[in-house]
């Protein structure tokens, strides 16, 4: 199987290897270490403090949260080989009908200006 991850600004196929990954039980919390140089431990100190959170609750947040629009950004599915072939070979040609022909003709807005 493959992982087909379609973004806005195209799709991208990998193998699917989720059957690798050993799954945290529920709630588990797992350690993690990261560096941060002094002006970002800062700047995170600070908006920590603000939010009346812990710098660990703070970052942790923060990745999840990033994490999420990552994850909303894309559309994920799981295709075979020749499914993948198919979809890319539709999507990587522009449409052939007249509608598109007679759009890209056109002049742009900024293009009419005199």
């Amino acid at each position: 199987m493959y992982n087909v991850y379609l973004r806005r600004k195209g799709a991208y196929m990998t193998r699917n290897y989720s059957s690798s990954v050993k799954a945290a039980k529920d709630n588990a919390l797992v350690a993690t270490q990261m560096r941060f140089d002094k002006s970002g431990l800062t700047k995170i100190d600070r908006a920590a403090e603000i939010l009346g959170s812990t710098r660990s609750e703070f970052v942790r947040r923060s990745a999840v949260q990033e994490a999420e629009k990552v994850l909303l950004d894309q559309v994920y599915l799981e295709v075979d080989r020749k499914s993948f072939d198919f979809f890319d070979s539709l999507t990587s040609q522009p449409p052939k009908n007249g509608a598109y022909e007679k759009l890209m003709a056109r002049k742009s807005p900024w293009e009419n200006k005199s």
